[in-house]
């Protein structure tokens, strides 16, 4: 079905084919029946990463299921489809969080992966990439899905996180939680007088919780 989709800025738009494949079999057919497909989560990025009016767009909304949640070993795992949103409303009862949370909580966990975003403090808690701890992925021209993690299919992991779909189309994902030591929290302020000021500031409370 041909839909009109624009990036969140509405810079680009443009008329693509969208597919909602049900199950990775599904999936598996569309990569091999068409030479040019990309993966879409929510479809809230700045840049048109994830359509072009000479490729199908698959999109994920049909895999968002939470297949399982280890609280004891703070692991998590879910469908590539799945929000940040609906992990929180999920995690938080048991006072458990994602240490790299972006901006936009409807974004997808592929969407985080595959443009491998930040929270509001990656000076400490790094990129998305940081808490993904495996991956399962469809590559083209493969029969089965792919495990890939920091030790097994490495460069396929690292390559993926930040690859903006362009290795494959990520089924789903194991990910880090943390606990929430308190409900409250400390807020500090600062206050400078020129630029040079503020990265002094900065500098000296590199290590403290900062945006």
């Amino acid at each position: 079905m041909i839909h009109y989709i624009e990036t969140l800025d509405r810079s680009y738009n443009a008329n693509v084919e969208i597919i909602y494949p049900k199950d990775v079999r599904d999936i598996q057919d569309i990569i091999n029946k068409n030479s040019k497909v990309i993966a879409a989560g929510s479809k809230l990025s700045f840049v048109p990463n994830f359509f072009s009016n000479k490729s199908v767009t698959i999109s994920l909304k049909n895999f968002r299921k939470v297949l399982k949640i280890d609280y004891e070993n703070n692991l998590l795992h879910v469908e590539a489809g799945i929000t940040v949103r609906e992990i929180l409303n999920i995690i938080q009862e048991k006072k458990k969080t994602l240490k790299v949370l972006p901006g936009w909580p409807e974004v997808t966990v592929g969407g985080c992966i595959a443009n491998n975003v930040h929270g509001k403090n990656p000076y400490n808690d790094g990129i998305f990439q940081e808490i993904v701890d495996e991956i399962e992925i469809i590559t083209p021209g493969k029969k089965e899905t792919i495990i890939a993690n920091r030790v097994l299919n490495s460069e396929l992991f690292f390559n993926t996180c930040g690859g903006y779909g362009l290795t494959g189309i990520i089924i789903s994902a194991k990910l880090k939680l943390n606990s929430i030591k308190s409900n409250n929290f400390i807020k500090k302020k600062f206050f400078s007088n020129s630029p040079e000021d503020s990265l002094e500031l900065l500098l000296k409370n590199k290590d403290s919780y900062c945006s």
